[in-house]
């Protein structure tokens, strides 16, 4: 987990979270690695590291921070594909904040590079009401190279907290995306 934005912590208590509303161990766990160098300058590094570890999926979390560059330009997406195509025997995915809603579409910010080169793009919106335990998502499939569009999903989340209001668990149920 290539982590530009926030802290192992707020990692760790997401799995633990998670691992207890879904009743399983925390196991195996996560790899962290706070990221503070442009992607594209430290592939060579996260190359040996994947390696080293055997690691055979990265998550980046984020894409605009991890160009540390001007998102619009059509160089930073390809020197970001770029570097991360030259990465062996790994599958990544990709965390990307979103466009302004033009026309009931919504987009990764930046070039249309980080839509394009993507094999396959997910949006995932949420719906939650103020100060509710609770909140409804829809992810949507809006890009696919190498199969069809899969159907919508939806799921309920809920956050489960002690008598302090630190989080405990994490519950995650499907349920109709239309919800």
């Amino acid at each position: 987990y290539l982590d530009y934005e926030t802290e192992r912590s707020e990692l760790l208590l997401r799995q633990e979270c998670l691992c207890e509303g879904w009743e399983i161990p925390i196991t195996p766990s996560i790899l962290y690695r706070r990221q503070y160098v442009p992607f594209a300058d430290d592939v060579g590094r996260l190359q040996s590291l994947i390696l080293d570890t055997g690691a055979n999926v990265i998550i980046i979390d984020s894409i605009g921070a991890a160009c540390a560059a001007e998102l619009n330009t059509s160089e930073t997406a390809l020197r970001f594909f770029s570097a991360l195509r030259s990465l062996k025997n790994v599958t990544s995915i990709l965390i990307a904040h979103t466009s302004k809603d033009t026309e009931g579409r919504k987009s990764p910010y930046g070039s249309a590079y980080f839509k394009n080169y993507a094999r396959s793009v997910w949006e995932i919106r949420k719906s939650q009401e103020a100060g509710a335990n609770t909140l409804n998502i829809g992810m949507f499939h809006l890009a696919a190279n190498n199969s069809k569009l899969a159907l919508p999903i939806g799921l309920n989340i809920d956050f489960r907290s002690d008598d302090n209001d630190n989080l405990q668990q994490v519950i995650v149920t499907p349920q109709d995306v239309k919800t």
